[in-house]
């Protein structure tokens, strides 16, 4: 059923210019959505690669906590590895669950760059890579003899 209004003066010679106007400016608003959401999507996988380091370090302060002679040493307030928990049962936990969460990410991050699409696959990468250079490159640059001896 159409209404009155939408019928078209076929008399005038403009009458199908409305009509050509509107599909370009919907196929314009769908290119524009499109690059949005796909640009979003770069930026969240960059993040998400960044996370992904981020609960790796996590996992490894957590272990670092859990060293038998870090959990002597706890009660030392100028301890620079201050357990975070009470128990070690607690921080053996704390890094199991760290430890599933990260495998997780990791797999589906996997799954983003299975996606054949060349932007995501290197926002991926990248997103690893400045998040292993922001949280853990400070732990792989420590000398022997400036990590804590038991």
């Amino acid at each position: 059923m159409l209404f009155p209004s939408w019928i078209l003066d076929t008399k005038s010679k403009y009458a199908g210019s409305f009509i050509l106007l509107l599909l370009l400016l919907w196929v314009l608003f769908v290119y524009v959505c499109i690059l949005f959401y796909y640009v979003g999507g770069c930026i969240a996988t960059f993040l998400f690669g960044m996370f992904v380091e981020f609960l790796a370090y996590l996992r490894a302060r957590t272990k670092d906590c859990c060293q038998p002679c870090n959990l002597a040493s706890a009660s030392s307030s100028n301890s620079r590895f201050a357990p975070l928990f009470a128990s070690p049962t607690a921080m053996y936990a704390a890094s199991i669950i760290i430890l599933g969460l990260q495998a997780t990410c990791g797999y589906f991050l996997m799954f983003l760059a299975m996606t054949f699409s060349v932007p995501i696959f290197m926002c991926a990468v990248f997103g690893l890579m400045v998040g292993h250079g922001v949280f853990n490159l400070r732990a792989h640059g420590k000398h022997a003899a400036e990590r804590p001896h038991c």
